[in-house]
């Protein structure tokens, strides 16, 4: 059974951020609400490779960045000591596996 997973096909918290790693990009599905008030005006200092809203019906409306692995890895670490600081939002990692 092959089961494929991207980041609009997840059902997902208000206070979720996805992390979804698939060859080499990785997806940050962020809740707008944290995208607009922590990242709006940051994120082009990592290149992303693409920027789309999105909307999921237990998650609310959402913001997809798609990085390089490189760019990822600097997100991740800032998002980590991030959310650490502020409970109000959690991370969900998935990594896609062969």
């Amino acid at each position: 059974m092959d089961i494929s997973w991207d980041e609009t096909s997840w059902p997902l918290m208000e206070e979720e951020i996805l992390i979804l790693e698939k060859d080499s990009l990785v997806s940050f599905n962020f809740p707008y609400k944290f995208f607009r008030k922590y990242l709006k005006t940051k994120i082009n200092v990592l290149k992303p490779i693409e920027i789309k809203r999105n909307y999921n019906t237990q998650g609310g409306k959402r913001i997809i960045v798609k990085l390089d692995k490189e760019k990822a890895l600097e997100l991740r670490a800032w998002l980590t000591l991030h959310v650490q600081e502020n409970s109000n939002f959690f991370i969900t990692e998935i990594e896609e596996i062969e």
